[in-house]
This record gives structure tokens, sequence and C-alpha cells, in this order.
């Protein structure tokens, strides 16, 4: 699978006026990122990432 890095400029005003789903941003993740298989495999999934992603993901789960 070839990702595609997204770069989001996310305001509060952004957030209050509903303009994304919190979905969109991390369905990258949802595909690629293993919570079953340890530690150290969920890091190296989550390696390609940026920590907003990584925020959004972890409250999804």
């Amino acid at each position: 699978m070839k990702m595609i890095r997204k770069h989001f400029e996310i305001t509060p005003e952004d957030i209050l006026a509903g303009k994304y789903y919190p979905q969109s941003l991390i369905d990258p993740l949802w595909w690629s990122v293993s919570i079953y298989d340890g530690k150290e495999k969920y890091e190296k999934d989550l390696a390609p990432f940026t920590s907003s992603q990584r925020a959004i993901f972890a409250v999804q789960w």
C-alpha cells in the first residue's frame, strides 16, 4: 500500500464549524495500524503518522 502524506491545518474555528470528520483524518491509520500484535508493532505502524493523527486514533479507540 502506498501512503500519501497530507498536511491538515486545523483551527478551532474549523472544528466548531464541523469542517472535518475525525474518521477522515485517521482513515489511513485505521487500515494499517495493528492494535492486536503488541506495543512494538503498534509503535512501528504509527511511525509514519502525525502526532495529531495518533491522538485522534487513540481517542477513537
